[in-house]
Protein backbone atom coordinates (compact mmCIF):
# COMPACT_ATOMS: atom_id res chain seq x y z
CA UNK A 1 0.00 0.00 0.00
CA UNK A 2 1.25 3.46 -0.93
CA UNK A 3 0.48 6.07 1.73
CA UNK A 4 0.84 9.85 1.53
CA UNK A 5 1.23 11.57 4.92
CA UNK A 6 0.68 15.35 4.80
CA UNK A 7 -0.50 16.83 8.13
CA UNK A 8 -0.49 20.39 9.40
CA UNK A 9 0.64 21.28 12.94
CA UNK A 10 -1.05 20.16 16.16
CA UNK A 11 -0.85 23.48 17.97
CA UNK A 12 1.00 23.47 21.31
CA UNK A 13 1.68 19.71 20.95
CA UNK A 14 3.44 18.80 17.68
CA UNK A 15 4.63 20.80 14.73
CA UNK A 16 3.91 19.36 11.28
CA UNK A 17 7.35 17.80 10.99
CA UNK A 18 7.02 16.05 14.36
CA UNK A 19 3.52 14.67 13.75
CA UNK A 20 4.54 13.48 10.26
CA UNK A 21 7.51 11.65 11.75
CA UNK A 22 5.33 10.12 14.48
CA UNK A 23 2.66 8.86 12.06
CA UNK A 24 5.29 7.44 9.70
CA UNK A 25 7.03 5.56 12.53
CA UNK A 26 3.76 4.09 13.76
CA UNK A 27 2.76 2.92 10.27
CA UNK A 28 6.15 1.32 9.69
CA UNK A 29 5.62 -0.67 12.90
CA UNK A 30 2.13 -1.68 11.77
CA UNK A 31 3.32 -2.96 8.40
CA UNK A 32 6.88 -2.82 7.10
CA UNK A 33 5.67 -3.21 3.52
CA UNK A 34 3.90 0.17 3.46
CA UNK A 35 5.42 2.61 0.97
CA UNK A 36 5.27 5.96 2.71
CA UNK A 37 5.80 9.50 1.44
CA UNK A 38 5.81 12.14 4.18
CA UNK A 39 5.35 15.86 3.47
CA UNK A 40 4.85 18.12 6.52
CA UNK A 41 2.66 21.01 5.42
CA UNK A 42 1.83 24.49 6.67
CA UNK A 43 -0.53 27.14 5.39
CA UNK A 44 1.62 29.95 6.71
CA UNK A 45 1.67 29.30 10.44
CA UNK A 46 4.05 27.39 12.65
CA UNK A 47 6.03 24.92 10.57
CA UNK A 48 6.14 27.09 7.45
CA UNK A 49 9.95 26.94 7.33
CA UNK A 50 9.91 23.17 7.93
CA UNK A 51 7.69 22.85 4.88
CA UNK A 52 9.96 25.07 2.78
CA UNK A 53 12.97 22.93 3.73
CA UNK A 54 11.23 19.83 2.32
CA UNK A 55 10.64 21.39 -1.09
CA UNK A 56 13.48 23.88 -1.65
CA UNK A 57 17.26 23.89 -1.52
CA UNK A 58 17.84 26.59 1.08
CA UNK A 59 20.32 27.66 3.72
CA UNK A 60 19.50 28.65 7.27
CA UNK A 61 20.41 32.20 8.30
CA UNK A 62 20.63 32.55 12.08
CA UNK A 63 19.56 35.88 13.54
CA UNK A 64 19.14 37.66 16.86
CA UNK A 65 15.95 39.71 16.96
CA UNK A 66 13.42 41.13 19.38
CA UNK A 67 10.72 38.83 20.68
CA UNK A 68 7.07 39.97 20.90
CA UNK A 69 7.93 41.57 24.27
CA UNK A 70 11.22 43.19 23.20
CA UNK A 71 13.54 40.51 24.56
CA UNK A 72 16.47 39.43 22.37
CA UNK A 73 16.00 35.87 21.07
CA UNK A 74 17.68 33.55 18.61
CA UNK A 75 15.72 33.01 15.43
CA UNK A 76 16.37 32.21 11.77
CA UNK A 77 15.01 32.43 8.26
CA UNK A 78 15.73 30.46 5.10
CA UNK A 79 17.49 31.77 2.01
CA UNK A 80 17.37 30.40 -1.53
CA UNK A 81 20.44 32.04 -3.03
CA UNK A 82 19.72 30.82 -6.56
CA UNK A 83 16.37 32.61 -6.67
CA UNK A 84 17.32 35.39 -4.23
CA UNK A 85 14.31 34.46 -2.11
CA UNK A 86 14.05 34.65 1.67
CA UNK A 87 11.44 32.67 3.61
CA UNK A 88 10.42 34.04 7.00
CA UNK A 89 8.10 32.52 9.60
CA UNK A 90 6.41 35.17 11.73
CA UNK A 91 5.89 32.64 14.53
CA UNK A 92 9.67 32.48 15.01
CA UNK A 93 10.00 36.21 15.70
CA UNK A 94 6.58 37.35 16.96
CA UNK A 95 4.83 34.10 17.79
CA UNK A 96 2.55 33.20 20.68
CA UNK A 97 4.55 30.06 21.40
CA UNK A 98 7.60 32.22 22.19
CA UNK A 99 5.86 33.58 25.29
CA UNK A 100 4.98 32.05 28.64
CA UNK A 101 1.27 32.32 29.38
CA UNK A 102 1.58 35.29 31.75
CA UNK A 103 3.32 37.34 29.03
CA UNK A 104 0.62 36.69 26.41
CA UNK A 105 -1.39 39.84 25.81
CA UNK A 106 -1.70 41.53 22.38
CA UNK A 107 -2.02 44.96 23.98
CA UNK A 108 1.70 44.79 24.75
CA UNK A 109 3.22 42.68 21.97
CA UNK A 110 5.00 43.75 18.79
CA UNK A 111 6.05 42.60 15.32
CA UNK A 112 9.33 44.53 15.66
CA UNK A 113 11.41 41.34 15.38
CA UNK A 114 9.84 40.54 12.03
CA UNK A 115 10.95 43.92 10.70
CA UNK A 116 14.48 43.23 11.90
CA UNK A 117 14.50 39.92 10.08
CA UNK A 118 13.18 41.51 6.88
CA UNK A 119 16.06 44.01 6.98
CA UNK A 120 18.59 41.20 7.43
CA UNK A 121 17.08 39.31 4.48
CA UNK A 122 17.32 42.49 2.40
CA UNK A 123 20.99 42.85 3.38
CA UNK A 124 21.57 39.28 2.20
CA UNK A 125 20.37 40.34 -1.24
CA UNK A 126 16.88 38.88 -1.19
CA UNK A 127 14.70 40.19 -4.00
CA UNK A 128 11.70 38.14 -2.92
CA UNK A 129 10.59 37.81 0.71
CA UNK A 130 7.85 35.29 1.53
CA UNK A 131 6.41 35.61 5.05
CA UNK A 132 4.27 32.95 6.74
CA UNK A 133 1.81 34.94 8.85
CA UNK A 134 0.32 32.39 11.26
CA UNK A 135 0.82 31.90 14.98
CA UNK A 136 1.29 35.54 15.96
CA UNK A 137 1.15 36.91 19.50
CA UNK A 138 0.38 40.39 18.19
CA UNK A 139 -2.34 42.85 17.27
CA UNK A 140 -0.25 45.86 16.20
CA UNK A 141 -1.26 46.11 12.50
CA UNK A 142 2.43 45.79 11.64
CA UNK A 143 3.60 49.05 13.24
CA UNK A 144 6.28 47.09 15.11
CA UNK A 145 7.61 45.70 11.84
CA UNK A 146 7.40 49.16 10.26
CA UNK A 147 9.31 50.77 13.15
CA UNK A 148 12.17 48.31 12.73
CA UNK A 149 12.23 49.16 9.02
CA UNK A 150 12.58 52.89 9.75
CA UNK A 151 9.02 54.22 9.97
CA UNK A 152 8.36 56.61 12.85
CA UNK A 153 5.10 56.96 14.78
CA UNK A 154 4.35 59.98 16.96
CA UNK A 155 1.57 60.85 19.40
CA UNK A 156 -0.17 64.24 19.67
CA UNK A 157 2.67 65.59 21.79
CA UNK A 158 5.25 64.66 19.18
CA UNK A 159 6.62 61.79 21.26
CA UNK A 160 7.57 58.51 19.60
CA UNK A 161 5.24 55.70 20.57
CA UNK A 162 6.18 52.15 21.51
CA UNK A 163 4.89 50.01 18.60
CA UNK A 164 2.46 47.66 20.37
CA UNK A 165 -1.25 47.01 20.01
CA UNK A 166 -2.51 49.35 22.72
CA UNK A 167 -0.76 52.33 21.11
CA UNK A 168 -2.44 52.15 17.70
CA UNK A 169 -5.07 54.62 18.88
CA UNK A 170 -2.35 57.05 20.04
CA UNK A 171 -0.78 57.57 16.61
CA UNK A 172 -1.11 61.17 15.41
CA UNK A 173 1.60 61.21 12.76
CA UNK A 174 3.42 58.68 10.57
CA UNK A 175 6.80 59.51 9.04
CA UNK A 176 7.88 57.13 6.30
CA UNK A 177 10.70 59.05 4.59
CA UNK A 178 11.79 56.83 1.69
CA UNK A 179 11.24 53.38 3.19
CA UNK A 180 8.85 52.24 0.46
CA UNK A 181 11.34 53.32 -2.21
CA UNK A 182 13.99 51.10 -0.58
CA UNK A 183 11.69 48.12 -1.09
CA UNK A 184 10.48 49.04 -4.59
CA UNK A 185 12.54 46.28 -6.21
CA UNK A 186 11.75 43.67 -3.56
CA UNK A 187 8.64 41.53 -3.86
CA UNK A 188 7.01 41.01 -0.46
CA UNK A 189 4.33 38.37 -0.03
CA UNK A 190 2.39 37.43 3.09
CA UNK A 191 1.15 33.85 3.13
CA UNK A 192 -1.88 33.30 5.37
CA UNK A 193 -4.61 30.79 6.10
CA UNK A 194 -7.20 33.44 7.03
CA UNK A 195 -9.11 36.02 5.01
CA UNK A 196 -10.42 38.23 7.83
CA UNK A 197 -10.73 41.97 7.33
CA UNK A 198 -8.85 44.37 9.59
CA UNK A 199 -11.50 45.24 12.15
CA UNK A 200 -15.12 44.67 13.07
CA UNK A 201 -17.09 41.54 13.89
CA UNK A 202 -14.82 39.32 11.78
CA UNK A 203 -11.67 41.39 12.21
CA UNK A 204 -8.31 40.62 13.74
CA UNK A 205 -9.13 41.55 17.34
CA UNK A 206 -12.67 40.19 17.58
CA UNK A 207 -11.75 36.80 16.15
CA UNK A 208 -8.20 36.14 17.35
CA UNK A 209 -7.19 38.41 20.25
CA UNK A 210 -8.79 36.21 22.91
CA UNK A 211 -6.57 33.26 22.06
CA UNK A 212 -3.59 35.63 22.33
CA UNK A 213 -4.43 36.53 25.93
CA UNK A 214 -6.83 39.50 25.70
CA UNK A 215 -10.03 39.79 27.75
CA UNK A 216 -13.30 41.20 26.39
CA UNK A 217 -12.53 44.81 27.33
CA UNK A 218 -9.05 44.57 25.83
CA UNK A 219 -10.46 43.07 22.64
CA UNK A 220 -12.72 46.12 22.27
CA UNK A 221 -9.76 48.47 22.78
CA UNK A 222 -7.70 46.60 20.19
CA UNK A 223 -10.55 46.70 17.69
CA UNK A 224 -10.96 50.45 18.22
CA UNK A 225 -7.21 50.83 17.69
CA UNK A 226 -7.39 49.00 14.38
CA UNK A 227 -10.33 51.13 13.25
CA UNK A 228 -8.48 54.29 14.24
CA UNK A 229 -5.33 53.20 12.43
CA UNK A 230 -7.37 52.55 9.29
CA UNK A 231 -9.01 56.00 9.51
CA UNK A 232 -5.55 57.57 9.85
CA UNK A 233 -4.26 55.80 6.73
CA UNK A 234 -7.48 56.63 4.87
CA UNK A 235 -7.07 60.31 5.69
CA UNK A 236 -3.34 60.38 4.95
CA UNK A 237 -3.14 58.26 1.79
CA UNK A 238 -6.76 57.61 0.72
CA UNK A 239 -6.25 53.86 1.27
CA UNK A 240 -8.96 51.81 3.01
CA UNK A 241 -7.07 48.89 4.51
CA UNK A 242 -10.30 47.29 5.69
CA UNK A 243 -11.21 46.49 2.10
CA UNK A 244 -8.19 44.21 1.76
CA UNK A 245 -9.09 40.55 2.16
CA UNK A 246 -6.69 39.06 4.69
CA UNK A 247 -5.79 42.44 6.22
CA UNK A 248 -6.72 41.02 9.63
CA UNK A 249 -4.18 38.19 9.41
CA UNK A 250 -1.68 38.06 12.30
CA UNK A 251 -3.31 40.86 14.28
CA UNK A 252 -3.56 43.21 11.30
CA UNK A 253 -0.08 42.45 9.96
CA UNK A 254 -1.72 41.63 6.64
CA UNK A 255 -2.74 45.29 6.43
CA UNK A 256 0.73 46.38 7.54
CA UNK A 257 2.50 44.36 4.86
CA UNK A 258 0.19 45.80 2.24
CA UNK A 259 0.47 49.41 3.42
CA UNK A 260 4.04 49.76 4.66
CA UNK A 261 5.75 47.55 2.05
CA UNK A 262 3.34 47.46 -0.91
CA UNK A 263 3.26 43.71 -0.28
CA UNK A 264 0.57 41.33 -1.40
CA UNK A 265 -1.28 38.58 0.42
CA UNK A 266 -1.98 35.08 -0.83
CA UNK A 267 -3.62 31.91 0.39
CA UNK A 268 -1.27 29.72 2.37
CA UNK A 269 -3.14 26.59 1.33
CA UNK A 270 -2.91 27.45 -2.35
CA UNK A 271 0.78 28.28 -1.97
CA UNK A 272 1.52 24.93 -0.31
CA UNK A 273 -0.40 22.92 -2.88
CA UNK A 274 1.24 24.76 -5.76
CA UNK A 275 4.82 24.23 -4.63
CA UNK A 276 4.68 20.89 -2.78
CA UNK A 277 3.52 18.72 -5.70
CA UNK A 278 1.12 17.02 -3.29
CA UNK A 279 -1.48 16.39 -5.98
CA UNK A 280 0.99 14.36 -8.06
CA UNK A 281 2.02 12.31 -5.01
CA UNK A 282 -1.65 11.80 -4.21
CA UNK A 283 -2.42 10.42 -7.67
CA UNK A 284 0.08 7.62 -7.02
CA UNK A 285 -1.12 6.84 -3.49
CA UNK A 286 -3.72 4.40 -2.20
CA UNK A 287 -4.36 6.26 1.04
CA UNK A 288 -3.92 9.87 2.20
CA UNK A 289 -3.43 10.86 5.84
CA UNK A 290 -3.69 14.50 6.86
CA UNK A 291 -4.64 16.27 10.07
CA UNK A 292 -4.42 19.21 12.46
CA UNK A 293 -4.82 19.85 16.15
CA UNK A 294 -8.49 20.81 16.06
CA UNK A 295 -11.14 20.17 13.42
CA UNK A 296 -13.81 22.86 13.53
CA UNK A 297 -15.73 25.27 11.31
CA UNK A 298 -12.50 27.13 10.47
CA UNK A 299 -11.15 23.92 8.92
CA UNK A 300 -13.85 24.19 6.27
CA UNK A 301 -12.96 27.81 5.51
CA UNK A 302 -10.16 27.09 3.05
CA UNK A 303 -7.62 25.71 5.50
CA UNK A 304 -5.07 23.23 4.24
CA UNK A 305 -6.82 20.11 5.62
CA UNK A 306 -9.95 21.10 3.72
CA UNK A 307 -7.95 21.61 0.52
CA UNK A 308 -6.37 18.17 0.97
CA UNK A 309 -9.83 16.64 1.38
CA UNK A 310 -10.95 18.34 -1.85
CA UNK A 311 -8.03 16.79 -3.72
CA UNK A 312 -8.74 13.38 -2.20
CA UNK A 313 -12.34 13.59 -3.43
CA UNK A 314 -11.17 14.74 -6.85
CA UNK A 315 -8.88 11.71 -7.22
CA UNK A 316 -11.18 9.29 -5.38
CA UNK A 317 -8.62 8.51 -2.67
CA UNK A 318 -9.31 7.12 0.78
CA UNK A 319 -8.66 9.80 3.39
CA UNK A 320 -7.86 9.67 7.09
CA UNK A 321 -7.88 12.89 9.11
CA UNK A 322 -6.08 12.70 12.45
CA UNK A 323 -6.80 15.42 15.00
CA UNK A 324 -6.40 16.25 18.65
CA UNK A 325 -10.17 16.52 18.80
CA UNK A 326 -13.05 17.27 16.44
CA UNK A 327 -15.98 19.67 16.75
CA UNK A 328 -17.42 18.81 13.34
CA UNK A 329 -21.00 17.62 12.96
CA UNK A 330 -22.25 15.07 10.45
CA UNK A 331 -22.97 17.62 7.71
CA UNK A 332 -19.54 19.20 8.07
CA UNK A 333 -17.85 15.80 7.87
CA UNK A 334 -19.79 15.14 4.66
CA UNK A 335 -18.32 18.35 3.21
CA UNK A 336 -14.90 16.79 3.76
CA UNK A 337 -15.98 13.75 1.75
CA UNK A 338 -16.80 11.53 4.76
CA UNK A 339 -13.20 10.71 5.66
CA UNK A 340 -12.21 8.44 8.53
CA UNK A 341 -11.60 10.83 11.44
CA UNK A 342 -9.31 9.68 14.23
CA UNK A 343 -9.57 11.93 17.30
CA UNK A 344 -6.86 11.42 19.90
CA UNK A 345 -8.67 13.17 22.75
CA UNK A 346 -11.84 15.07 23.53
CA UNK A 347 -12.08 18.83 23.92
CA UNK A 348 -11.76 18.78 27.72
CA UNK A 349 -8.35 17.09 27.76
CA UNK A 350 -5.69 19.41 29.25
CA UNK A 351 -2.76 20.31 26.99
CA UNK A 352 -0.19 18.77 29.36
CA UNK A 353 -2.08 15.46 29.24
CA UNK A 354 -2.31 15.58 25.44
CA UNK A 355 1.43 16.12 25.19
CA UNK A 356 2.15 13.25 27.58
CA UNK A 357 -0.12 10.54 26.18
CA UNK A 358 -0.99 11.48 22.59
CA UNK A 359 1.74 9.38 20.95
CA UNK A 360 0.71 6.18 22.75
CA UNK A 361 -3.00 6.71 22.11
CA UNK A 362 -2.45 7.54 18.44
CA UNK A 363 -0.34 4.40 18.03
CA UNK A 364 -3.11 2.23 19.50
CA UNK A 365 -5.78 3.86 17.33
CA UNK A 366 -3.78 3.46 14.11
CA UNK A 367 -2.91 -0.15 14.95
CA UNK A 368 -6.61 -0.85 15.52
CA UNK A 369 -7.55 0.83 12.23
CA UNK A 370 -5.07 -1.15 10.11
CA UNK A 371 -5.62 -4.53 11.83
Amino acid sequence: MKILICPDKFKFTYNAKQISFLIKNILQKVNTSFEIISIPISDGGEGFLDFIETIKKVEKVNTKVNSPVFEIINSYFLLDNNNKTAYIELAKTSGLELLSEYKQNPLYTTTYGLGEQILIAKDYGAKNIIIGLGGSATNDAGIGMATALGYKFFDKKGQKIVPVGKNLMKIAKIENSDIKKEFENINIRGVTDVDNFLYGENGAAQIYAKQKGANNNEIELLDIGLQYFNSLVLKKDKINLNKIKGAGAAGGLGAGISYFLNGRLSSGSDYVLKYSNIEEYMKNSDLVITGEGKLDSQTLNGKIVYKISELAKKHNKKLIIICGYSELNKNQIERLGNPQIISIFDKKTPIFEAKKYSAQILEKKLEFFFN
